[in-house]
């Protein structure tokens, strides 16, 4: 009975990283400086596709609001942009977190 009990304390201290790691993103590069063309906007915010086929979601601060973002993907839709900030990485894709939006 003991060793088995074991085996499962055990098995979930070996297991238990990978619980907390699936699903979080990962932070991949900091401090980035990706060029990118703006896509279509999603209900989730904005994208953009870089010259090596990579999409990335942008990520904004709370204190852009969706006012900002509609006239930014208004503004720069189909055009390259340079976003500066740390990239992320999960199952679902590539983020990338600026501290503003450029040109604001």
């Amino acid at each position: 009975m003991k060793a088995a009990v074991y085996a499962v304390v055990l098995f979930l201290l070996v297991s238990a990283p990978g619980w907390a790691a699936s699903g979080q993103p990962v932070l991949v590069e900091k401090g980035a400086v990706i060029a990118a063309v703006v896509d279509e906007e999603d209900f989730d915010g904005l994208t953009a596709t870089a010259p090596s086929g990579a999409t990335y979601a942008i990520w904004t601060p709370p204190s852009v609001d969706y006012e900002q973002l509609s006239a930014f993907h208004r503004q720069y839709k189909n055009k390259t942009v340079t976003f500066k900030g740390d990239v992320y990485k999960d199952e679902r894709g590539l983020y990338i977190a600026v501290d503003a939006l450029p040109g604001q």
